[in-house]
């Protein structure tokens, strides 16, 4: 009851988006040009984030890790 694991990736908005992965599987990321794509499931970073507020009254840490995002933060 600690965490919730969804295999999506946080974004702009939701839907799907490609993903570009590089061969090792450990970069990756929304818009990255690395020649080999996959299609993932895309939720919109502000519910997210209003979904984890209504569950919890207290947040002790929160990481989020937004890659290639950045600019459009």
């Amino acid at each position: 009851n600690r965490y919730a694991l969804q295999e999506v990736a946080v974004g702009l908005a939701d839907g799907e988006v490609e993903f570009g992965c590089e061969e090792t599987g450990r970069y990756g990321g929304i818009g990255m040009h690395t020649g080999k794509y996959i299609t993932v499931r895309c939720r919109d970073s502000n519910k997210v984030l209003e979904d984890i507020r209504a569950r919890h009254d207290h947040i002790d840490i929160l990481k989020i890790d937004i890659e290639t995002l950045e600019p459009e933060s």
